[in-house]
Order: C-alpha cells, then sequence, then structure tokens
C-alpha cells in the first residue's frame, strides 16, 4: 500500500501559541477574544447569546446560523482550509490548524444536588486555558452527556463559550437519536462561539454504515460550521471506515476531521486511506499517544486530568524532541492505564484526579460507579504525579 509523505516532528503543522495583539471584544468593556477563523468562511455569525443577547455583536469570519434542516449545503468554498488568523498590525495572519494540538475534554462537575455546576466548568475552562491546553472541547462521553438534558447541554454550551472568550479553540460534541435534535444543538454552538463540531452516532438502534453515512450528512448540511466525526467502537459500538469516511466528505464539504478513538494500527489504517482528505484526532485517554503521532495523528481529545501532560508531551513532538516526547509519554502512561478502565473508571477516578489538581470538590450525578478506599488513594497520588509532570517539577520524594 502506497503510504503518504508524513512530515517531520516539528514541520509546518506543529503548534505555536498564540501571541498578543489586536484583539476582538464581543462584549463592550468584557475580556479580550482570541479570533479564530476558518479562512475561506467570511460571513458574519452572531457572538455568544446570539443578536440581541449579552455578547450578540457580529465576529468576523465567522457564518450566520445555517438554514434549516436538508435546505441544502451553503455555497461556500467546498474545500476548507482551516486555521487560526491572528489581527496583528504589521504581522498578517498567522495559520493554525483548529484540529491540531491537546484538546481538553471537560468533565460534567455538578452541585451536591446533582444540578450543573456553572461556576465549577468555569474553573475547569481556566484550569485547562493555564496548562496550555490547545484546545477546549465539551458534551464528549467524559462530559456524561446522556446523563444531561437538552436545556442542560444547551446551557453548558453557553457556559463553557463564555468562559473560554476566544482563548482556544472551541469544539462541541453533538449527540443526538435525530437530524432534528443535532441541527437544533449545532446551532447552539454556532450561536455559543464553537469553532467546530465533533457529531456522534445516534445510539437509537444498529445500521449499516449506508444509514449513519446518511445521518452524518444531513446533520452536516445545517452547519457553516467544520464538522469532525467520532470513531468510537469501544464506547458507541459503531464505527466508519476509511472508506466509509472519504465517502462521506465527498458528500460533505465542510467534513474536516474525524476523532478516532481506536489502537495506533487502526489509527494508522485510518490515515492511510482518508488521510489526504481528513484531520486525524486521537482519543482513548492518550494510550499509545507517541505511536499515534508517529502514524499521523494531528491532534487528541483527552480529559483534563491528562491533559496538560499530553499537551507537553505533543509540545515536544512538534519541536523534534521525540525522545523527550517518548520519556513523558512513559511517566504518564500508569496514570492513564488507572484511569481508562472503562469510561464510568473514568468518569469517577479520572474526574477526581483533576479535581484534586484544580482545587475542585467533586459530586457525582447517579448512576456512577461508586469509589473505594483505595480507589481515592490511587487517584489521590496519580493526582501528585500529574501535576509534577504538567508543570516541570521534579517528583515528590
Amino acid at each position: 500500500m502506497h503510504h503518504r509523505q508524513r512530515p517531520e516532528p516539528g514541520a509546518a503543522r506543529g503548534v505555536a501559541r498564540p501571541q498578543q495583539g489586536r484583539l476582538a471584544r464581543d462584549v463592550a468593556g468584557g475580556p479580550a477574544r482570541q479570533r479564530w477563523n476558518t479562512v475561506g468562511y467570511d460571513e458574519p455569525r452572531r457572538g455568544l447569546g446570539g443578536a440581541g443577547a449579552e455578547g450578540g455583536r457580529q465576529r468576523r469570519g465567522h457564518p450566520r446560523r445555517p438554514s434549516p434542516p436538508d435546505e441544502g449545503v451553503p455555497s461556500r468554498p467546498r474545500r476548507l482550509r482551516l486555521s487560526r488568523r491572528q489581527d496583528q498590525p504589521g504581522q498578517g495572519h498567522s495559520a493554525l490548524s483548529l484540529f491540531d494540538g491537546v484538546h481538553a475534554v471537560l468533565y460534567a462537575l455538578f452541585a451536591r444536588n446533582e444540578t450543573v455546576d456553572h461556576g465549577a466548568m468555569t474553573a475547569q475552562v481556566d484550569f485547562c486555558a493555564a496548562r496550555g491546553c490547545h484546545g477546549i472541547t465539551v458534551l464528549g462521553l467524559a462530559t456524561e452527556v446522556l446523563k444531561l438534558t437538552f436545556e442542560e447541554r444547551s446551557r453548558l454550551i453557553a457556559t463553557v463559550g463564555r468562559a473560554n472568550a476566544g482563548r482556544l479553540p472551541f469544539s462541541v460534541t453533538i449527540a443526538g437519536n435525530s437530524v432534528a435534535e443535532q441541527a437544533s444543538l449545532a446551532a447552539h454552538a454556532a450561536d455559543a462561539g464553537a469553532d467546530w463540531l465533533i457529531l456522534q452516532p445516534p445510539m437509537a438502534g444498529t445500521y449499516g454504515a449506508d444509514i449513519y453515512l446518511d445521518f452524518f450528512a444531513r446533520v452536516a448540511r445545517t452547519t457553516t460550521l467544520p464538522v469532525a466525526v467520532q470513531n468510537a467502537p469501544q464506547y458507541l459500538g459503531r464505527a466508519l471506515s476509511g472508506e466509509d469516511l472519504v465517502r462521506l466528505s465527498a458528500q460533505c464539504p465542510n467534513l474536516a476531521a474525524v476523532k478516532g478513538e481506536d489502537a495506533a494500527l487502526g489509527i494508522r489504517r485510518i490515515i492511510d486511506i482518508a488521510g489526504a482528505r481528513l484531520k486525524v484526532l486521537g482519543g482513548r485517554g492518550g494510550l499509545e499517544m507517541t505511536d499515534c503521532l508517529r502514524a499521523g495523528c494531528s491532534g487528541f481529545v483527552l480529559a483534563p486530568d491528562i491533559a496538560p501532560v499530553a499537551t507537553r508531551i505533543f509540545d515536544h513532538w512538534q519541536a523534534g524532541r521525540t525522545a523527550e516526547a517518548d520519556a513523558l509519554y512513559a511517566e504518564m502512561l500508569p496514570a492513564v492505564t488507572f484511569v481508562m478502565q472503562s469510561l464510568e473508571h473514568l468518569i469517577t477516578y479520572g474526574k477526581r484526579i483533576f479535581a484534586a489538581e484544580a482545587g475542585i470538590t467533586v459530586h457525582d450525578r447517579q448512576p456512577c460507579l461508586p469509589t473505594s478506599e483505595f480507589g481515592l488513594a490511587t487517584a489521590e497520588r496519580w493526582a501528585r504525579r500529574l501535576a509534577e509532570l504538567a508543570i516541570h517539577k521534579s517528583p515528590s520524594p
């Protein structure tokens, strides 16, 4: 099989930190917002909260809210070049893919009465930004999306959009059992300032690939934001092949990436077949991270207990320091192994590792995995070690 030529670590697709410059303000007197653009899309889009709401001033570089479902694909350029746009006088526009790097997928944080704690969610966004994560994602599997009502999901998207305030590329995972439900949530995400979307397959029923391809295509046509699809057979029980993704890409000009919850060998198969058309991001809590980078992964979507250390690994790799990346990955791996026993284990113990690092109290929403004294002690130990690895400190004695 012919393999496409891959860039060396540190090549053009590496991640550069945002520079200070002239930043947009969506709210008069509010915080400065970094502009992130999909180059080739230049229609104005409503800011946070929609027109007339707080943050409703239009921002350049984003499309307006899309037409109702199935009214066709927007008549914008058919193949996207996705980059970060930065308005800095005298320096032009620096380019950075929205998808490159480590995107922290937020945990759902609840109050004692099991309602969503929006203050804690805001603190979580601040923690991820302070620890150097390259992007923010919400409503993934780590966000316990299936436990949230549609109204809770919509409010959570708005909270995260306001908290992020344009600092990092912002993506929203779109789950739902009908095209209408997913299209509505996608519209909420666009209004809240999302830069791209991750579409999950519907959980109602089990079907062949053609059914899922049609479903994804119909949802993608309702938005002008770039979209990815989530391939997570281990967690969702459904997946598309590389050939399926190529077919979907031909139908959806705004399909730009795939989030693959697969081993490095599976990731490489997808890249060999569809990598010329699509960015490929890994997951699985960071398992096989450096092998996935060798396979050609552009980025990762990882929970915030692991994401700060994974960010350092990614930055080492992109700078050509592959030995340092491998060594740091080896130090992180035992914690990843502990957390990634199952999705339920991640939500119970991974969340507590993050909370210990961030100084946040965890309250669970039932149903959830019960904790044990040994499990909590193990989580506390790994929280200390991951904090040391994330901020370049030597191990505790």
